[in-house]
């Protein structure tokens, strides 16, 4: 850090930048700090709190050679052993305990009208604004399992149910042969 002047040591809890060789500097679009090191991986420093990424984290390599943050936000570093990109996606987990009814999804879709339509044995599901929609359950498959789901452009959806096609509108099955 520059302090009237002169470079002094920057340090955090977590971070001393007297300690590390830096190879490579990134100010990232939120404000972030991006710090990447020739031995110690990579850190990011925002809102006064430090991030640590080495290899025990899943970083490809902890000496840094490269960073670059790309149009959609994403932050690229490159290490002498891979390319790791960084972006924030929160995962979101739908299981039984959200109300999927069957663990194992075959087909999934978003459709023009906002829904995500998952199917699985027995069923076919919408998800609305992360929400199961207990109205749009389709249960009266004919068939067993939904293998893969397709909305065209008049708004039908394609459905292979146990190895043969359908279309699914006006609730509805019609199967193509």
């Amino acid at each position: 850090m520059l302090t009237d002047g002169r470079w002094k040591a920057t340090v955090f809890p977590g971070f001393d930048s007297s300690k590390l060789v830096i190879r490579r500097l990134l100010l990232d679009r939120e404000g972030g700090l991006w710090i990447g090191t020739a031995d110690s991986g990579l850190y990011r420093i925002h809102n006064g709190r430090v991030d640590h990424f080495g290899v025990e984290d899943g970083l490809s390599g902890d000496d840094v050679m490269c960073l670059y943050e790309d149009h959609e936000g994403s932050i690229w570093a490159a290490t002498t052993n891979g390319l790791d990109r960084f972006h924030d996606l929160p995962v979101v987990t739908f299981s039984g305990r959200e109300g999927l009814d069957a663990a194992t999804v075959e087909g999934v879709m978003a459709s023009r009208d906002g829904a995500v339509r998952v199917g699985n044995k027995g069923s076919l599901i919408a998800l609305r604004q992360g929400q199961v929609s207990p109205a749009e359950i389709i249960k009266d498959l004919p068939g067993n399992q939904v293998t893969s789901t397709l909305e065209d452009h008049a708004g039908r959806l394609w459905i292979g149910i146990d190895g043969g096609l359908y279309i699914y509108a006006k609730r509805k099955f019609t199967r193509i042969t």
